[in-house]
């Protein structure tokens, strides 16, 4: 997560392609090695989102879940955190196109308006009928490798949340694999004042259909990690696991999506998709990006062109 050493690496050809975060050193890059490298953008195959377990208290009350879903600013994670590469996610994220709502539909839902002070002052109203208050401190887990990367991004979650809610939000910096462990155990929720915030599930392709029945309908081994249970999700994510009709899938899938934002995300609160910029040397060859290709198949489109003049001086 070292981005000076991965710049410094790459300037010196001992990687062949970086993924800056700061929009400063993308453009100094790009002008100070201008024909020489390529810029390529493409939604990460991670979207963001913070889970929770909604099968018991205190997150299986909705004015509470709903709370926290509207206190998200959103737009604002995307300037603050990303710089503005990236764009709001519902819970099948832009990479998956076809099959979700645009930002534009989304910004009719309620979290996604762009009309902050109502957003807020609803949010606060939820937290208190749903006895936010008396919660007290409320632990926000966040991924070392995702706090390394985003530099500060665990106390712009947490101010976000503490302002507009009131209470102490604390964030708590782990491991990837500690998080896991509480996912599996329910231990987000369940009698617990936690949630976390990070990348989550990888996309593994560009149909969302089959994800969407594993994550969200209650007959699949997935759904005990978040427990929220609706008829109508059940219904829509199986006719959609089951559906051949490719337009049909699509339509199901984009009626999920709204029924979810209506439910708080239905333990998996989506709110950002980021936009990876990546930085290669003109040797570097690669087939086309996408975010639900994973890096075992791009690696094998994946080439090295030592007749290409920016070869020179890579080391072996």
């Amino acid at each position: 997560t070292d981005q000076a050493a991965q710049q410094a690496a790459f300037e010196q050809k001992r990687i062949d392609a970086f993924g800056p975060t700061q929009n400063a050193v993308i453009d100094d890059l790009n002008n100070r090695y201008k024909g020489k490298i390529t810029e390529t953008r493409y939604f990460s195959a991670n979207p963001q989102a913070g889970t929770y377990y909604g099968g018991a208290a205190p997150w299986s009350n909705k004015n509470l879940i709903g709370a926290i879903f509207k206190a998200f600013d959103r737009r604002a994670l995307i300037q603050s955190m990303l710089q503005g590469k990236g764009a709001l996610s519902g819970n099948v994220p832009p990479a998956q196109a076809p099959y979700t709502l645009t930002e534009r539909e989304l910004t009719a839902l309620e979290g996604y308006r762009e009309d902050r002070t109502k957003e807020e002052t609803e949010a606060r109203a939820m937290w208190e009928a749903g006895g936010g208050p008396a919660l007290g401190e409320v632990i926000v887990d966040i991924p070392d490798i995702y706090e390394g990367l985003y530099s500060g991004v665990s106390a712009l979650i947490t101010n976000q949340l503490k302002k507009v809610l009131g209470n102490t939000f604390t964030a708590k910096v782990e491991p990837y694999s500690t998080i896991t462990g509480k996912l599996i155990k329910q231990e987000y929720g369940n009698g617990k004042n936690n949630i976390w915030y990070g990348w989550i599930s990888d996309l593994q392709g560009l149909d969302p259909s089959q994800l969407n029945f594993l994550s969200y309908n209650s007959t699949s081994p997935q759904f005990f990690q978040f427990g929220v249970k609706v008829d109508e999700v059940d219904k829509l994510t199986a006719q959609g696991f089951q559906e051949f009709d490719i337009e049909k899938r699509k339509q199901i899938s984009k009626d999920f999506v709204k029924l979810a934002a209506q439910n708080w995300g239905l333990g998996i609160p989506y709110n950002t998709n980021g936009i990876t910029v990546a930085l290669s040397h003109n040797y570097y060859k690669f087939r086309e990006g996408a975010a639900f290709v994973t890096q075992a198949q791009a690696a094998e489109g994946t080439w090295l062109d030592s007749a290409d003049p920016t070869f020179q001086g890579r080391p072996a």
